[in-house]
């Protein structure tokens, strides 16, 4: 009698372990048509990710260079979704969609300064 010895699987790989680069690639390609086209756009902590292979993630280093990327991507200020992801830290961030991928960009830092309103408790 012969017995066929098998390595055992050893553990079962998350679902992001099987992605491939070919599946980050509509994320690149459209990072690079974004590059082609906005080459003056200030620049950023850029990710794509095995976690969420098709967006891109844009951490704009400053405020001014989150409004450069807003107005780049043409999205409205309307659009910009203001929060704190802590009490001393302010934080922004938009959506967009280049080359139909998804475009998450965000900053944070300091608070933003409050209106004179704002400080008084009235509203702005």
């Amino acid at each position: 009698m012969t017995t066929e010895i098998t390595a055992p699987e050893l553990y079962d790989p998350r679902p992001w372990e099987r992605v491939t680069l070919a599946e980050q690639r509509p994320a690149i390609d459209a990072l690079a048509e974004l590059a082609a086209a906005l080459p003056n756009l200030p620049g950023a902590y850029i990710t794509t990710s095995a976690i969420v292979p098709g967006q891109i993630e844009v951490q704009a280093l400053t405020f001014a260079a989150f409004e450069a990327w807003r107005e780049g991507l043409g999205v409205d200020p309307g659009d910009v979704r203001p929060g704190n992801m802590a009490p001393e830290r302010a934080h922004l961030e938009l959506d967009a969609v280049v080359g139909g991928v998804p475009v998450h960009v965000y900053a944070m830092g300091a608070p933003l300064p409050q209106t004179a309103a704002e400080s008084e408790g009235g509203a702005a």
